[in-house]
């Protein structure tokens, strides 16, 4: 599932769609005078940013976090703790690019993180490195 409008969403769902998946867009309401992109199969819209965040988190079954704004860090934080604490069961979660390794080892060096927040991360340098570790981790779960 992606925010289902353009830039990185619309590369992620036509990516996806390219590849013969499923797409799904979750949108806020207060989003609604824009179309989602092209390439997402089905709508769902939500009223609150919260409950956005709530629905793509139950909906997929692993999470490639790709480069973005304070919106990407809201859903990228909130997914990690809310694994962090078993909130929600765990899924596989990869940051794409150099970018989110430096994010990353500056959050380590200055905040309270042990291995076992790491541990949850894995990071991928391509889009088929992403797959890969997001397809393992989803054929372990199955075991």
């Amino acid at each position: 599932g992606t925010g289902g409008f353009g830039g990185t969403m619309d590369a992620s769902s036509r990516g996806a769609k390219e590849a013969g998946g499923k797409t799904i867009g979750v949108i806020t309401s207060f989003l609604d005078a824009e179309r989602p992109n092209p390439w997402v199969d089905e709508v769902i819209y939500v009223g609150t940013y919260l409950e956005r965040i709530r629905r793509l988190i139950e909906l997929g079954d692993g999470f490639i976090i790709l480069r973005g704004s304070v919106g990407t860090f809201s859903e990228f934080f909130l997914l990690w703790c809310l694994e962090y604490i078993g909130k929600i069961p765990r899924k596989p979660i990869v940051l794409m690019g150099e970018a989110w390794r430096k994010v990353i080892q500056a959050i380590e060096g200055q905040m309270q993180l042990t291995p076992s927040h790491l541990d949850l991360l894995s990071f991928a340098d391509s889009p088929q490195e992403a797959v890969r570790i997001i397809t393992e981790g989803l054929k372990g779960k199955s075991k």
